[in-house]
C-alpha cells in the first residue's frame, strides 16, 4: 500500500528523488512475499504427489529458496537505504547496485525455483500414477486443484519476467533509458505482479487444500508421513521389495520342484 501510495504521490512531482523511491522501494521488495509463499506452496505440492518425483525433499524448497529470498531482500532493503540517503551521486549509485545485486540474486532463485518445478511436472505427468500418494487422491481429483498447480507456476514465471526487467532497468541507473521507458515498464512492471496475484488470488491454497492443508505440511522429524524421503531413497525400497518378492518365488519353485522328486 505504502509503494502505490508513493506512485500516486510521484505524479504531482515526479522529480522529488525521495518520492520516487517512497514507491520504488515497496514495490520493489514486495514480490519477494509472494514468492516466499510459492516456495512453501511447492513443498506441499510435492507430498501430495510423492517425494519420488522431486530432486530435492519437500522441506529443502522451503529452507534453500526462503534462504535465498532473505537474503535478496535485506540486500534489497540495503540498497533502497543507501539510495534514500546518500548525499552524493557516488553513494546513490552504491544503493542502486545492491538493489540490481539483491534482484539479480532474487531472478537467479527464481529461475532455479522454475526448473526445479518444470522438472517435478514432467516427472509427475510421466510417473506411473498408481506410485502418488494416495492419502491425498481426492484432492488431485479436483480441477481445482490441477488448476492450482499451474497458477503456481504462472505466479512464478510472471515475477521472474518482472525481475529480470527491473535488473535491466536499473543496469544504467534510475535516469536510463530503460528506467524512463514507460510502455516498457507499463507492460512488464504492473501487470506482471497482477497476474500473479491474480493467479494465487483466484487459486488461493486454503481454499484448494481445505482441511488438508496441514495434512500436507513437512516438518523435520523423519516418522511423520511415510512418503517423505528422497527419490534415490524410495527406489532403494522399492528394489528391496522386488528383490524379496523375487527371492520368494525362486524359494516357491525350489520346494515345488524338491516335492515333485520321487
Amino acid at each position: 500500500m505504502l509503494g502505490y501510495a508513493g506512485r500516486l504521490v510521484v505524479r504531482t512531482n515526479p522529480f522529488n528523488l525521495n518520492i520516487f523511491l517512497l514507491y520504488f522501494i515497496p514495490l520493489g521488495l514486495g514480490p519477494a512475499f509472494m514468492t516466499a509463499s510459492i516456495y512453501l506452496t511447492l513443498a506441499r505440492l510435492v507430498i501430495v504427489y510423492g517425494p519420488q518425483y522431486s530432486r530435492l525433499k519437500p522441506q529443502s524448497y522451503t529452507i534453500i529458496f526462503l534462504s535465498i529470498d532473505i537474503t535478496s531482500l535485506i540486500i534489497q532493503a540495503v540498497g533502497g537505504a543507501l539510495s534514500a540517503s546518500a548525499d552524493t551521486e557516488e553513494m546513490r549509485q552504491k544503493g542502486v547496485d545492491s538493489l540490481i545485486a539483491g534482484l539479480t540474486f532474487q531472478a537467479a532463485s527464481l529461475l532455479g525455483f522454475l526448473g526445479m518445478t518444470a522438472w517435478f511436472i514432467i516427472k509427475v505427468r510421466k510417473g506411473n500414477t498408481e506410485e502418488r500418494n494416495p492419502q491425498f487422491a481426492s484432492l488431485r481429483a479436483t480441477r481445482y486443484f490441477q488448476g492450482f498447480t499451474w497458477a503456481i507456476a504462472v505466479a512464478a514465471l510472471t515475477i521472474f519476467v518482472r525481475c529480470v526487467y527491473r535488473v535491466v532497468e536499473l543496469s544504467d541507473g534510475f535516469s536510463g533509458a530503460i528506467a524512463n521507458d514507460e510502455p516498457l515498464f507499463l507492460a512488464l512492471e504492473g501487470p506482471m505482479i497482477m497476474v500473479a496475484m491474480l493467479a494465487v488470488t483466484v487459486y488461493h491454497p486454503g481454499l484448494v487444500f481445505r482441511d488438508q492443508w496441514q495434512d500436507a505440511d513437512w516438518h523435520f522429524q523423519k516418522s511423520d508421513l511415510p512418503f517423505w524421503g528422497t527419490a534415490a531413497r524410495m527406489r532403494s525400497v522399492n528394489v528391496k521389495a522386488e528383490k524379496l518378492c523375487s527371492d520368494s518365488e525362486e524359494s516357491i519353485q525350489e520346494n515345488q520342484a524338491n516335492a515333485n522328486e520321487p
